[in-house]
Protein backbone atom coordinates (compact mmCIF):
# COMPACT_ATOMS: atom_id res chain seq x y z
CA UNK A 1 0.00 0.00 0.00
CA UNK A 2 2.87 2.40 0.95
CA UNK A 3 4.35 2.32 -2.57
CA UNK A 4 1.05 3.70 -3.96
CA UNK A 5 1.09 6.78 -1.64
CA UNK A 6 3.74 8.79 -3.57
CA UNK A 7 2.00 8.17 -6.80
CA UNK A 8 -1.80 9.15 -4.74
CA UNK A 9 0.35 12.25 -3.98
CA UNK A 10 1.73 13.47 -7.06
CA UNK A 11 -1.98 12.76 -9.18
CA UNK A 12 -3.66 14.99 -6.39
CA UNK A 13 -0.79 17.50 -6.86
CA UNK A 14 -1.67 17.34 -10.73
CA UNK A 15 -5.10 17.31 -10.33
CA UNK A 16 -4.74 20.61 -7.75
CA UNK A 17 -2.36 22.28 -10.46
CA UNK A 18 -5.04 22.11 -13.52
CA UNK A 19 -7.54 22.93 -11.24
CA UNK A 20 -5.41 26.25 -10.25
CA UNK A 21 -4.70 27.43 -13.60
CA UNK A 22 -8.49 26.35 -14.83
CA UNK A 23 -9.34 28.97 -12.31
CA UNK A 24 -6.69 31.00 -13.44
CA UNK A 25 -7.82 31.38 -16.60
CA UNK A 26 -10.80 31.68 -16.02
CA UNK A 27 -10.17 35.25 -13.58
CA UNK A 28 -8.08 36.33 -16.50
CA UNK A 29 -10.91 35.74 -19.06
CA UNK A 30 -12.74 37.94 -17.21
CA UNK A 31 -10.31 40.84 -16.84
CA UNK A 32 -10.08 40.76 -20.83
CA UNK A 33 -13.90 41.17 -20.83
CA UNK A 34 -13.81 44.17 -18.35
CA UNK A 35 -13.75 48.09 -20.25
CA UNK A 36 -9.98 48.46 -21.08
CA UNK A 37 -10.40 52.39 -18.97
CA UNK A 38 -7.66 55.31 -17.13
CA UNK A 39 -8.94 56.79 -14.39
CA UNK A 40 -8.84 60.27 -14.09
CA UNK A 41 -8.85 61.98 -10.38
CA UNK A 42 -8.64 65.60 -9.06
CA UNK A 43 -8.93 66.25 -4.96
CA UNK A 44 -11.82 68.68 -5.90
CA UNK A 45 -14.52 68.46 -8.20
CA UNK A 46 -12.44 70.04 -10.95
CA UNK A 47 -14.55 68.90 -13.58
CA UNK A 48 -17.16 71.10 -14.65
CA UNK A 49 -20.94 70.39 -16.26
CA UNK A 50 -19.66 72.65 -19.47
CA UNK A 51 -16.29 70.35 -19.52
CA UNK A 52 -18.63 67.59 -20.57
CA UNK A 53 -20.54 69.09 -22.87
CA UNK A 54 -17.46 69.74 -24.80
CA UNK A 55 -16.48 66.26 -24.21
CA UNK A 56 -20.18 65.21 -25.99
CA UNK A 57 -20.13 67.86 -28.71
CA UNK A 58 -16.58 67.24 -30.30
CA UNK A 59 -15.68 68.20 -34.06
CA UNK A 60 -17.72 66.94 -36.52
CA UNK A 61 -14.73 64.95 -38.05
CA UNK A 62 -14.23 63.32 -35.09
CA UNK A 63 -15.72 60.32 -32.62
CA UNK A 64 -17.27 61.70 -28.77
CA UNK A 65 -14.55 60.19 -26.09
CA UNK A 66 -16.42 57.14 -24.30
CA UNK A 67 -16.46 58.33 -20.95
CA UNK A 68 -17.98 58.06 -17.12
CA UNK A 69 -17.77 61.80 -15.30
CA UNK A 70 -18.66 60.83 -11.42
CA UNK A 71 -18.67 62.65 -8.13
CA UNK A 72 -18.71 60.83 -4.46
CA UNK A 73 -20.29 61.75 -1.75
CA UNK A 74 -22.10 60.28 1.80
CA UNK A 75 -26.05 60.60 1.23
CA UNK A 76 -28.81 59.99 3.89
CA UNK A 77 -31.59 57.48 2.10
CA UNK A 78 -34.98 57.33 3.12
CA UNK A 79 -37.59 54.34 1.89
CA UNK A 80 -40.80 56.36 1.94
CA UNK A 81 -43.47 53.63 2.86
CA UNK A 82 -42.16 52.53 6.47
CA UNK A 83 -39.61 55.84 6.55
CA UNK A 84 -36.00 53.72 7.23
CA UNK A 85 -32.76 55.86 7.14
CA UNK A 86 -29.71 54.51 5.90
CA UNK A 87 -26.22 56.51 5.26
CA UNK A 88 -24.68 55.53 1.89
CA UNK A 89 -22.00 56.48 -0.40
CA UNK A 90 -23.47 57.84 -3.29
CA UNK A 91 -22.21 57.80 -6.83
CA UNK A 92 -23.48 60.87 -8.86
CA UNK A 93 -22.32 59.25 -12.42
CA UNK A 94 -22.95 61.39 -15.71
CA UNK A 95 -21.70 59.07 -19.21
CA UNK A 96 -21.56 55.61 -19.16
CA UNK A 97 -21.79 53.71 -16.04
CA UNK A 98 -20.69 50.23 -17.14
CA UNK A 99 -17.07 52.04 -17.33
CA UNK A 100 -17.47 52.20 -13.78
CA UNK A 101 -19.26 48.75 -12.66
CA UNK A 102 -17.99 45.49 -14.16
CA UNK A 103 -21.25 43.82 -15.72
CA UNK A 104 -20.99 41.02 -13.20
CA UNK A 105 -21.35 42.81 -10.08
CA UNK A 106 -24.97 44.04 -11.43
CA UNK A 107 -27.77 41.93 -10.92
CA UNK A 108 -30.96 43.79 -12.85
CA UNK A 109 -30.36 46.77 -15.33
CA UNK A 110 -28.18 50.02 -14.33
CA UNK A 111 -30.10 53.33 -14.25
CA UNK A 112 -31.00 54.51 -17.68
CA UNK A 113 -32.58 57.44 -16.58
CA UNK A 114 -32.18 60.56 -13.76
CA UNK A 115 -35.39 58.69 -12.13
CA UNK A 116 -33.71 55.73 -11.56
CA UNK A 117 -31.00 54.29 -9.36
CA UNK A 118 -28.80 51.00 -8.68
CA UNK A 119 -28.19 49.77 -5.02
CA UNK A 120 -25.63 47.36 -3.43
CA UNK A 121 -27.28 44.32 -1.66
CA UNK A 122 -26.54 45.01 1.82
CA UNK A 123 -28.18 48.40 1.75
CA UNK A 124 -31.36 46.84 -0.01
CA UNK A 125 -31.67 44.57 2.58
CA UNK A 126 -31.53 47.21 5.21
CA UNK A 127 -33.97 49.31 3.43
CA UNK A 128 -36.50 47.28 1.85
CA UNK A 129 -35.79 44.12 3.83
CA UNK A 130 -34.36 41.92 0.72
CA UNK A 131 -31.71 41.74 -1.88
CA UNK A 132 -34.03 41.84 -4.63
CA UNK A 133 -35.20 45.66 -4.82
CA UNK A 134 -36.09 46.28 -8.52
CA UNK A 135 -39.23 48.58 -8.98
CA UNK A 136 -38.92 49.97 -5.53
CA UNK A 137 -39.10 53.47 -4.74
CA UNK A 138 -35.98 55.05 -2.76
CA UNK A 139 -35.59 58.58 -1.73
CA UNK A 140 -33.14 60.87 -1.61
CA UNK A 141 -32.86 64.64 -1.09
CA UNK A 142 -36.55 65.04 -1.53
CA UNK A 143 -36.48 63.18 -4.65
CA UNK A 144 -37.70 59.50 -5.57
CA UNK A 145 -35.92 56.97 -7.36
CA UNK A 146 -37.14 54.08 -8.84
CA UNK A 147 -34.07 51.20 -8.32
CA UNK A 148 -33.43 49.55 -11.27
CA UNK A 149 -31.00 47.12 -10.48
CA UNK A 150 -29.19 45.81 -6.93
CA UNK A 151 -25.26 45.75 -7.31
CA UNK A 152 -23.04 42.67 -5.87
CA UNK A 153 -20.27 42.78 -3.80
CA UNK A 154 -20.58 46.73 -3.20
CA UNK A 155 -20.84 48.47 -0.10
CA UNK A 156 -23.33 50.62 1.26
CA UNK A 157 -23.23 51.86 -2.26
CA UNK A 158 -26.21 53.73 -4.40
CA UNK A 159 -25.53 54.66 -7.82
CA UNK A 160 -27.14 57.40 -10.14
CA UNK A 161 -27.50 58.53 -13.67
CA UNK A 162 -26.64 62.60 -13.17
CA UNK A 163 -26.59 64.48 -16.18
CA UNK A 164 -27.44 67.51 -14.84
CA UNK A 165 -24.60 67.26 -12.05
CA UNK A 166 -22.65 70.59 -12.14
CA UNK A 167 -19.20 69.33 -10.76
CA UNK A 168 -17.51 66.23 -10.76
CA UNK A 169 -14.01 64.68 -9.37
CA UNK A 170 -13.41 61.58 -11.29
CA UNK A 171 -13.77 60.62 -14.79
CA UNK A 172 -13.36 57.18 -16.47
CA UNK A 173 -12.28 57.24 -19.46
CA UNK A 174 -12.31 53.83 -22.27
CA UNK A 175 -9.16 53.69 -24.01
CA UNK A 176 -9.09 53.02 -27.69
CA UNK A 177 -7.85 49.68 -28.80
CA UNK A 178 -4.52 48.86 -29.12
CA UNK A 179 -3.51 52.51 -28.06
CA UNK A 180 -1.09 53.31 -24.08
CA UNK A 181 -3.79 54.38 -21.39
CA UNK A 182 -1.40 56.83 -20.01
CA UNK A 183 -0.88 58.30 -23.86
CA UNK A 184 -4.53 58.43 -24.07
CA UNK A 185 -5.12 59.96 -21.46
CA UNK A 186 -2.82 62.81 -22.07
CA UNK A 187 -4.14 63.36 -25.65
CA UNK A 188 -7.92 63.33 -24.08
CA UNK A 189 -6.96 66.05 -21.99
CA UNK A 190 -5.33 68.15 -24.11
CA UNK A 191 -7.30 67.52 -26.95
CA UNK A 192 -10.53 68.81 -24.81
CA UNK A 193 -8.49 71.44 -22.77
CA UNK A 194 -9.61 69.84 -19.46
CA UNK A 195 -7.79 70.43 -16.20
CA UNK A 196 -4.90 68.31 -14.96
CA UNK A 197 -5.90 65.75 -12.76
CA UNK A 198 -4.13 65.02 -9.53
CA UNK A 199 -4.40 61.40 -9.94
CA UNK A 200 -4.06 58.83 -13.43
CA UNK A 201 -4.76 55.19 -13.04
CA UNK A 202 -4.58 52.94 -15.83
CA UNK A 203 -7.06 50.02 -15.82
CA UNK A 204 -6.03 48.94 -19.53
CA UNK A 205 -3.53 46.17 -20.59
CA UNK A 206 -3.98 44.08 -16.96
CA UNK A 207 -2.51 40.63 -17.82
CA UNK A 208 -2.58 41.50 -21.70
CA UNK A 209 0.22 40.75 -23.75
CA UNK A 210 -0.18 44.29 -25.33
CA UNK A 211 0.33 45.98 -22.14
CA UNK A 212 4.14 44.18 -22.06
CA UNK A 213 4.86 46.89 -25.38
CA UNK A 214 5.50 49.70 -22.83
CA UNK A 215 8.69 47.92 -20.80
CA UNK A 216 10.09 46.96 -23.64
CA UNK A 217 13.07 49.72 -24.73
CA UNK A 218 12.97 51.43 -27.58
CA UNK A 219 16.93 51.08 -27.64
CA UNK A 220 18.72 48.11 -26.20
CA UNK A 221 21.29 50.73 -24.18
CA UNK A 222 18.73 52.29 -22.62
CA UNK A 223 18.99 50.64 -19.38
CA UNK A 224 16.90 53.21 -17.31
CA UNK A 225 14.20 52.64 -19.30
CA UNK A 226 12.31 50.22 -16.63
CA UNK A 227 13.41 52.33 -13.78
CA UNK A 228 11.50 55.22 -15.48
CA UNK A 229 8.76 53.31 -15.90
CA UNK A 230 9.02 52.06 -11.99
CA UNK A 231 9.45 55.28 -10.83
CA UNK A 232 6.24 56.86 -12.63
CA UNK A 233 4.43 53.71 -11.30
CA UNK A 234 5.67 54.84 -7.92
CA UNK A 235 4.53 58.22 -8.28
CA UNK A 236 1.36 57.21 -9.80
CA UNK A 237 0.39 54.96 -6.12
CA UNK A 238 1.38 57.90 -4.05
CA UNK A 239 -0.99 60.53 -6.16
CA UNK A 240 -3.73 58.08 -6.00
CA UNK A 241 -2.66 57.03 -2.38
CA UNK A 242 -3.77 60.42 -0.96
CA UNK A 243 -7.23 60.90 -3.46
CA UNK A 244 -10.31 59.38 -1.70
CA UNK A 245 -11.15 55.97 -3.05
CA UNK A 246 -14.81 54.70 -3.88
CA UNK A 247 -16.44 51.01 -4.31
CA UNK A 248 -15.76 50.53 -7.41
CA UNK A 249 -11.73 51.38 -7.05
CA UNK A 250 -11.84 48.56 -4.20
CA UNK A 251 -13.42 45.94 -6.38
CA UNK A 252 -11.52 46.61 -8.87
CA UNK A 253 -7.79 46.23 -6.61
CA UNK A 254 -9.08 42.94 -4.98
CA UNK A 255 -10.12 41.35 -8.70
CA UNK A 256 -6.61 42.22 -9.42
CA UNK A 257 -5.28 40.68 -6.40
CA UNK A 258 -7.33 37.81 -6.99
CA UNK A 259 -6.12 36.88 -10.43
CA UNK A 260 -2.47 37.34 -8.49
CA UNK A 261 -2.90 35.24 -6.34
CA UNK A 262 -4.86 32.50 -8.19
CA UNK A 263 -1.53 32.48 -10.39
CA UNK A 264 0.99 32.48 -7.33
CA UNK A 265 -1.26 28.91 -6.32
CA UNK A 266 -0.94 27.43 -9.21
CA UNK A 267 2.32 27.86 -9.24
CA UNK A 268 3.28 26.69 -6.02
CA UNK A 269 1.00 23.58 -6.81
CA UNK A 270 3.04 23.38 -10.26
CA UNK A 271 6.35 22.92 -8.39
CA UNK A 272 4.96 20.81 -5.63
CA UNK A 273 3.52 18.70 -8.53
CA UNK A 274 7.42 18.92 -10.28
CA UNK A 275 9.37 18.01 -7.17
CA UNK A 276 6.98 14.87 -6.80
CA UNK A 277 7.55 13.76 -10.47
CA UNK A 278 11.31 14.00 -9.85
CA UNK A 279 11.51 11.94 -6.80
CA UNK A 280 9.00 9.44 -8.22
CA UNK A 281 11.29 8.88 -11.15
CA UNK A 282 14.18 8.78 -9.26
CA UNK A 283 12.63 5.81 -7.31
CA UNK A 284 11.79 4.30 -10.13
CA UNK A 285 15.03 4.62 -11.33
CA UNK A 286 17.14 3.22 -8.01
CA UNK A 287 14.20 0.28 -8.45
CA UNK A 288 15.95 -0.49 -11.34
Amino acid sequence: MKRYLPLAALFIALLLALLGWRTTSSLIAREYRRPQTVSLRWKTQALTAGDCRRLEEPAQDEAPPVYAAWAGGERLLVEPRNGREELAQALLVRGEISLLLPQETVLGNLPQSNLECAVSEDLCYELFGSADAAGQTLRMEGRDYTVSGMLRDLRRTVVFLQPQQEAFSALELAVPQGKNAYAAAEDFLSRYALPEPDGVQSHAGHFRLSGLGEWIPSRWSDFEHWSTLLRQAKERRQALGALPLCEPDRLRKEAVNEVWLSIAASLAMSAAALLLLVRELRRLKEQV
